[in-house]
């Protein structure tokens, strides 16, 4: 995409703007000053008024908002060096006041086209400037040749000058650009990270090499990251031998040396919004010497991640405007590096708290039945030759398990397999039935009477939190039927505007502690099943326990979000 800024349409408004002021007060001073050799009853006068009025219309209609194409410019451009033309050949000539007239002309040619627009102008100006000169020296020889040569010659400096002080503007143009163009998206690999500063610091400040190393907060090694003829080298190396990596009074400035071999080198550099200088050699020997270094231009790297500097080496023209350029591309570059670090961290964190959930489902689901089929299939295979038809029963009580497994398992690979934004997760069994299957085998398996008390409203639960409360259920249940001998189990759900309540209710053993608990004391003692805590802490819910010597009170609360009903 081609960047055009300032905008055309600001240009032609500026330029119509100077142009009114320039005539009205042309005509404005024509009218107050008799010594003026334009008289109002002449027709140079006649002349700058209809210039006048040609100037409010082109005012007005820029206020408007047109579409200015490279021909309106030329034309406009065109129209008013003949009319200052024809100004000057009816008013005196060489003496004449609107000789002014021509340096707006070359400011106008430089706003337009820049440095290049304003030496084209000021040539075409001088063109016609000394052809009407030689109209007026052949109609009139007593042409006053003197006063033509002392308006030529300070007309031709202006214009240079005008050319000169506008070949800066497009060399801040390119550099904000450059800028302005910088990514806005994290690329998904750190090499990928790496480059761009490499390229984009090359692009902006161009160098024969560039070299970038930095080190991250957890990090035991140095990056070590350098562009030359050959392309993108990265190394990690140890940071035994280059820390510091420049003296400490630079060690967070930004500053070039010409030299930096020279131990009493100057050294320029940005400090506080000023340029300073010191007589120093700036960098680390050993970096000196592993680099070849000698004309070097750095900026430090100073991230909440990361550390570290930016150095452009052999750089042929360096100017101390340029480090406040470099400091710039440093900030972009540290900011950069530590969105790649985070980004790193936080795949890494997604990808544990992934592995623990799906362990603590594993836990609640699978092991939970293979547990209890071992236990059956011991049973069975006991009484296999006493009591074949005890046995059978045991056998055909497993392949129930290892059905309900298969299904579990089937729900878990489903949440866990990645889907389209607008796709819901669904079970595909209600939470009352999918209960119901838990309560009736673990009354075949442990002997263990279970109740369920599951208002309707539950059957409209959504998907996620159907799933939830499913398995904290489940583990519960089973944990009150294998580890604390109960014989009477009984399952409460309730809900509100705002929550869901589970409680369950046992008379066994209860658990090794005595008393009263919430969720954070039993972080604190370690107490209760671990992946029920996981697993109400994850959800921002809460848990309660009563426990004592005839059994165990839990009470889950989880937050309901707006959508948990459909």
């Amino acid at each position: 995409m081609q960047f055009e800024y300032p905008p055309r349409a600001r240009i032609e408004w500026v330029i119509a703007g100077a142009r009114v002021v320039l005539a009205v007060g042309g005509l404005f001073a024509i009218w107050i000053d008799p010594t003026t050799p334009v008289k109002p009853d002449t027709l140079g006068f006649a002349l700058v008024a209809i210039y006048t009025v040609y100037s409010l219309g082109i005012l007005a209609l820029v206020q408007n908002p047109v579409e200015f194409g490279w021909g309106w410019g030329v034309a406009a451009h065109a129209f008013d060096l003949i009319a200052f033309s024809v100004f000057i050949f009816f008013t005196s000539g060489a003496t004449s006041p609107f000789f002014i007239y021509f340096v707006f002309s070359v400011i106008c040619g430089a706003l337009r086209w820049d440095a290049r627009g304003a030496l084209l102008t000021a040539a075409a100006a001088l063109a016609l400037w000394m052809g009407m000169a030689s109209a007026k020296f052949v109609r009139h020889p007593e042409f006053e040749f003197d006063r033509f040569v002392i308006r030529t010659v300070p007309f031709m400096l202006v214009g240079v000058l005008i050319a000169y002080l506008s070949s800066y503007h497009p060399r801040n143009l390119r550099e904000m650009l450059r800028f302005a163009s910088w990514p806005h998206g994290m690329p998904q690999d750190e090499r990928d990270v790496v480059t761009e500063i490499v390229e984009r610091a090359h692009n902006i400040l161009p160098a024969p090499r560039i070299l970038l190393i930095w080190q991250g907060r957890e990090d035991e090694f140095l990056n070590v990251v350098w562009h030359g003829d050959g392309g993108i080298e990265w190394l990690r190396e140890p940071t035994i031998g280059y820390t510091p990596l420049v003296i400490p009074s630079l060690n967070r400035l930004t500053f070039q040396a010409r030299d930096v071999t020279d131990p009493d080198g100057h050294v320029d550099f940005w400090s506080s919004g000023q340029f300073r200088h010191i007589n120093r050699a700036p960098i680390n020997q050993a970096l000196i010497t592993r680099f070849g270094m000698r004309v070097v231009q750095s900026s430090a790297l100073d991230g909440d991640v990361v550390q570290g500097r930016l150095f452009w080496l052999d750089r042929r023209r360096m100017r101390v405007d340029d480090l406040v350029v470099s400091d710039l591309v440093a900030r972009l570059s540290a900011s950069r590096l530590d969105c790649a670090y985070l980004l790193t961290q936080f795949r890494e964190a997604a990808a544990l708290d992934e592995r623990v959930r799906v362990a603590r489902d594993l836990h609640d689901s699978l092991l939970q039945t293979l547990t209890g089929a071992g236990l059956q299939l011991a049973v069975a295979r006991r009484v296999f030759g006493t009591d074949p038809e005890m046995a059978r029963a045991g056998l055909e009580e497993v392949q129930r398990q290892l059905e309900q497994t298969e299904m579990d398992i089937r729900s878990l690979i489903r949440r866990l397999r990645p889907l389209p934004r607008e796709a819901k997760v669904l079970s595909h069994v209600r939470l009352d039935e999918r209960l119901e299957a838990v309560r009736q085998r673990v009354e075949r398996q442990w002997r263990v009477d279970v109740t369920l008390d599951i208002p309707a409203s539950f059957e409209r639960m959504s998907g996620e939190l159907n799933e939830q409360i499913y398995l904290i259920v489940q583990e519960a249940v089973l944990n009150a039927a294998r580890h604390a001998s109960a014989t009477m189990i009984q399952v409460i759900l309730e809900s509100d505007d705002n929550r869901v309540s589970v409680q369950v209710l046992d008379d066994g053993k209860g658990f090794p502690f005595v008393g009263s608990y919430d969720l954070a004391a039993l972080n604190t003692l370690e107490s209760a099943p671990l992946t029920l805590r996981e697993r109400v802490t994850e959800l921002g819910g809460d848990l309660h326990i009563l426990s004592g010597a005839s059994g165990a009170h839990l009470r889950i609360t989880l937050p309901l979000a707006d959508a948990s009903f459909s």
